[in-house]
């Protein structure tokens, strides 16, 4: 059985737009800045030219059904695939589901990587990866 994991290549900083996809884990590395999210472990990895530079908690979908604020039913799941960075807010975001800190917002259903006060050790989240919302690990930084 081959292992994934979700994949966001950064071109410049954590700012800079993102591109997500998916890679075996025994894939040659990726070169420059990449952020691996494990959904099995729940940990992000900060990668450059395939060394390990930091390694946080993350918390993602929990694959499980939810009743959203709007009324409808849908599935809290991290999605797979090759995504980019469509926009990012700067600071604090209230949404419907939550708060978010500096939201990178890579898939249509507002799925975001973006920091959280509290990260969960198990999937927790509607959707979104979360990490800590220390301003240094989203600030913009190259990593």
């Amino acid at each position: 059985m081959v292992s994934f994991v979700l994949v966001a290549r950064a071109l410049g900083d954590l700012d800079d737009d993102l591109d997500f996809h998916y890679h075996t884990l025994d894939a040659r590395p990726l070169p420059g800045r990449v952020i691996e999210i494990d959904k099995t472990r729940q940990l992000l990895y900060a990668v450059l030219d395939g060394q390990l530079q930091w390694v946080f908690h993350t918390s993602t979908g929990t694959e499980e059904p939810y009743q959203h604020p709007a009324g409808y039913t849908a599935t809290a799941d991290t999605p797979p695939g090759r995504h980019t960075v469509d926009w990012r807010v700067d600071g604090w975001r209230d949404r419907r589901l939550g708060r978010m800190y500096r939201p990178k917002y890579f898939h249509g259903d507002g799925i975001a990587l973006h920091g959280y006060h509290a990260i969960a050790p198990h999937p927790a989240s509607h959707g979104c990866a979360r990490s800590p919302s220390r301003p240094w690990i989203l600030s913009g930084r190259t990593i």
